[in-house]
């Protein structure tokens, strides 16, 4: 029977060889079944290797050099198989080659992003501007620019305050200086005094009254 199970030694079978030729024949030996092929290596002392140049059927190879010990039959016999060049080696050795090729990849594409900077990122994916840009676009004030607003950061700063009591007088007609606007809040003798109404207007609550 063929032993095909991939081991590292195959013995099956016996083999006869003659004194000076290459040609080894085999009874029993299903050499092309179990995928014994050039480059293995016959021996049939265990001292003298004779590497297999050519496995013609399952019962016939053909040694890289003649045989150079005594003509005998029936002998027993082991062959080493040389997996670098089986199917399966070839495959184990295009996978390898496969994901060494995917770790090289990984590494180019984690050297080219290491250590950089947001900013940086940002011009890698077509950020034109200065980091200076970069970084106001990033603030409230740049996203308000960025929806439509055109002022100036200190006007914008300044709206995000809203308008003084006075400014709204203003917005609704009073056309007297801020002075006079708290003067007039003293009223027909409710507060003695501009402070006092200012006080109020703080929430301090002075209670004194003409």
């Amino acid at each position: 029977m063929s032993d095909n199970n991939w081991s590292r030694w195959y013995r099956e079978g016996t083999v006869n060889v003659t004194q000076g030729s290459r040609i080894v024949a085999g009874s029993d030996t299903y050499w092309l079944s179990a995928g014994l092929h050039a480059g293995d290596i016959f021996s049939l002392d265990g001292v003298t290797d004779y590497e297999v140049d050519s496995v013609e059927s399952n019962t016939s190879l053909t040694l890289r050099t003649a045989y150079i010990g005594s003509t005998s039959t029936g002998e027993s016999y082991s062959i080493v198989r040389n997996f670098t060049a089986t199917l399966p080696a070839e495959i184990a050795a295009k996978t390898s080659g496969l994901i060494g090729d995917f770790i090289k990849y990984i590494d180019a594409d984690m050297q080219s992003i290491h250590g950089k900077s947001a900013y940086e990122v940002a011009k890698s994916n077509g950020y034109a501007g200065t980091e200076a840009a970069w970084l106001e676009s990033l603030s409230a004030y740049g996203i308000a620019k960025s929806n439509g607003y055109t002022g100036t950061l200190s006007e914008w700063l300044a709206g995000l305050k809203g308008d003084s009591a006075y400014a709204i007088a203003v917005k609704n007609g009073y056309t007297g200086s801020e002075s006079e606007w708290l003067e007039s809040l003293i009223g027909a003798g409710q507060w003695t005094t501009l402070d006092e109404r200012t006080a109020q207007l703080s929430g301090m609550h002075v209670q004194t009254r003409k």
